[in-house]
C-alpha cells in the first residue's frame, strides 16, 4: 500500500512538473517570435532612418545652395567643424 501511495505521488508530481515544462515551453516559443518581430521592426526603423538622413542631407546641399547656404569661411570645411554630425 505504501509503495503505491508513494508511486501514485510520484507519478502526480512528475506530470504536474511535465505541464510546467510544457507551459513553458510555450512561452519560450512565444517569446522568441516577439523577439523576432522586434528585430525586425528595429531594422526597419533603421533603414527608415538612415533613409530620412541621406534624403536630408540630399536637400540640404540642393536647397541650400538656392538659400546662398553653402557659403564657407576660406579654410574652412566639413572635417574643421567639429559641430557637424553625419
Amino acid at each position: 500500500m505504501h509503495i503505491d501511495n508513494s508511486a501514485r505521488a510520484l507519478n502526480e508530481r512528475m506530470d504536474k512538473s511535465d505541464g510546467r515544462v510544457f507551459e513553458v515551453e510555450i512561452e519560450s516559443g512565444v517569446t522568441k517570435k516577439k523577439i523576432e518581430q522586434q528585430e525586425r521592426d528595429r531594422h526597419t526603423h533603421q533603414d527608415s532612418v538612415t533613409y530620412r538622413q541621406s534624403q536630408s542631407l540630399r536637400n540640404n546641399l540642393i536647397f541650400g545652395k538656392h538659400r546662398g547656404g553653402t557659403k564657407q569661411k576660406t579654410g574652412q570645411n566639413r572635417g574643421d567643424n567639429p559641430q557637424i554630425h553625419v
